[in-house]
């Protein structure tokens, strides 16, 4: 009768726990492979979009003393023709 039992477990070991232990370290080893790729990708996202903000803080900082110059002339020309 033991034997029988001890036969029932193994089997049932076999059967339901091996499959299920597999299937879950098989889904976590995928998951950490996923968020590592994962984190490459962000890291490398990031980096590109502090290149393109200092990109475009530059052509905004262009832009301002662009508009700077401009308006010290339409000044200096209005100064210039009320003269």
């Amino acid at each position: 009768m033991a034997e029988r039992q001890l036969m029932k477990r193994t089997r049932f070991l076999l059967l339901f726990f091996v499959p299920v232990a597999m299937a879950l370290l098989c889904g976590t080893a995928f998951n950490f492979l996923i968020e590592y790729k994962l984190r490459l990708e962000r890291a490398l996202l990031d980096k590109e979009q502090r290149t393109h903000l200092q990109i475009a803080l530059d052509a905004s900082t262009i832009s301002f003393q662009s508009l700077m110059v401009q308006r010290d002339l339409t000044f200096a020309l209005s100064q210039a023709k009320a003269v």
